[in-house]
């Protein structure tokens, strides 16, 4: 009986710290990562700007070549979007939308997540 009171209050006090270490941790998580490209800044600019290229060569896109895509807006321009709608099991629904361009320099995109 020692023994299961002794495992309850383990039990408790690991819980406790679990969501005490949980109100310390932030609640987003930011992702940057860099590549080098070797080739000219306006061409592999065009290729990431405009969404209707990336779906070329993107790994994410041919994780489901069935999946249904949609563009709006003027490609390579804040405000352009792209949709897409995929089997649930590998890409599922979310779009891309980019927020901030710094031309020939940077994109800065929001990525959204529907369903799984």
């Amino acid at each position: 009986m020692k023994f299961l009171k002794k495992l309850f209050y383990v039990i408790i006090v690991l819980i406790i710290l679990f969501f005490v270490v949980g109100i310390f941790l932030p609640a987003e998580y930011i992702l940057d990562r860099d590549i080098v490209i070797e080739k000219p800044a306006d061409v592999v600019f065009s290729q990431v700007a405009n969404f209707e290229n990336r779906v070329k060569w993107s790994p994410w896109a041919a994780m489901d070549p069935e999946a249904k895509n949609s563009f709006d807006g003027t490609p390579g321009e804040i405000g352009s979007k792209w949709t897409w709608n995929g089997d649930p099991q590998k890409i599922g629904m979310g779009s891309l939308m980019i927020v901030e361009l710094n031309l020939n320099k940077s994109i800065k995109t929001k990525l959204e997540f529907v369903s799984p």
